[in-house]
């Protein structure tokens, strides 16, 4: 039994190119020395890829990892790791992200998956507790990843099942690409969605129902509780629970730190027309929350009126109401919207 509670104590490794899925133990000295996640990772890219391999090579590994408080009571315990050498700078690459899909790993009994190899079609990894396979994604290829979770949740008949996959950048090795958790929460960075589509990997889907153990359960929840506590009790904690990142829109445009007109000004003259506020009162429906977090710093909008009444979305952050806003000098908060739906 592993000595350690909060890890399941094994990790999935599955060799694309020959088919094989292998169940692993999880070394104890690997938690003790890197406690998990991107430690994990690291570790594991370190012993085995080299300089001389190419990060889009089916000798390339792509980690999904998670770290020992994953799926417990803590706050915001969604968060995990995706790990490979990136094709963006040939070094090591990370890309952290939300939502559901890393506790699901977890109560599948989990701590992490290793991919290494080449699928001769396009596959998706199945994931049903210890039951796992590979499943043919022919039908999925070159859809989005919204299209991809929902035909596998109508396939599987369970839409609690969680996802991790790429659409069609990924597909076609955008070295920026990135890779979607279910589907709203992007593990966005070093091009980790390329590697993925080398492997013709489209998803891996997981449903999970077992429990994660903890060494001392009534303690574990008291502190739990209490952190919960201290982080709703924060300064910080109400403008971030109800605006997300779009709260920082007007500071740092007063801070002149606001790219405007494709960075050639720091602020944006109509910047109250795309502020947290003006989003708020032109879309809000409700909060939305990644699993187990109090701040619920997403939201479910919807365009009333208008050219694009409507439109329904969520995940609208900073960079959103900057990239398509001040940055091409756009005011227009529901054309904003509209292409961050798209």
């Amino acid at each position: 039994m592993f000595p350690y509670k909060g890890y399941i104590g094994k990790w999935l490794y599955v060799d694309l190119t020959t088919g094989k899925i292998e169940s692993r133990e999880y070394d104890p000295a690997l938690a003790e020395d890197y406690l998990g996640g991107n430690g994990f990772g690291i570790r594991l890219l370190w012993e085995r890829i080299g300089p001389e391999v190419d990060p889009l090579a089916p000798d390339s590994l792509l980690i999904f990892a998670t770290g020992p408080l994953v799926g417990t009571l803590v706050p915001n315990p969604s968060r995990m790791e995706v790990i490979a050498k990136s094709p963006l700078t040939s070094i090591y690459g990370d890309a952290n992200a939300g939502g559901f899909f890393g506790p699901e790993l977890k109560f599948a009994g989990w701590d992490a998956v290793v991919v290494t190899g080449q699928a001769s079609r396009p596959v998706y990894l199945a994931i049903t507790d210890e039951q796992v396979e590979l499943r043919d994604a022919g039908d999925l290829w070159g859809r989005t990843t919204p299209q991809t979770e929902a035909a596998i949740r109508r396939a599987w008949g369970d839409p609690g099942v969680k996802t991790a996959a790429i659409g069609p950048a990924g597909e076609n090795l955008v070295r920026f690409a990135c890779i979607q958790i279910t589907p709203q929460r992007s593990a966005a960075r070093c091009g980790l969605g390329a590697v993925m589509g080398s492997k013709r990997l489209k998803a891996v889907a997981v449903r999970g129902h077992g429990p994660i153990h903890v060494a001392d359960p009534a303690r574990f929840h008291d502190l739990a509780v209490e952190f919960h506590r201290r982080l709703c009790a924060n300064p910080v904690y109400p403008p971030v629970s109800a605006h997300g990142t779009p709260g920082i829109v007007t500071l740092m445009d007063a801070l002149g730190r606001f790219p405007t007109r494709n960075f050639q000004m720091g602020s944006f003259p109509e910047v109250d027309r795309i502020s947290a506020e003006a989003l708020e009162a032109r879309a809000f429906v409700r909060h939305l929350a990644c699993f187990g977090c109090p701040v619920g710093c997403d939201k479910l909008r919807r365009i009333p009126d208008g050219p694009h009444a409507g439109t329904a979305l969520r995940s609208v952050e900073y960079e959103t109401l900057n990239a398509l806003g001040a940055n091409i000098w756009n005011a227009d908060l529901d054309a904003i919207l509209t292409a961050n739906r798209l």
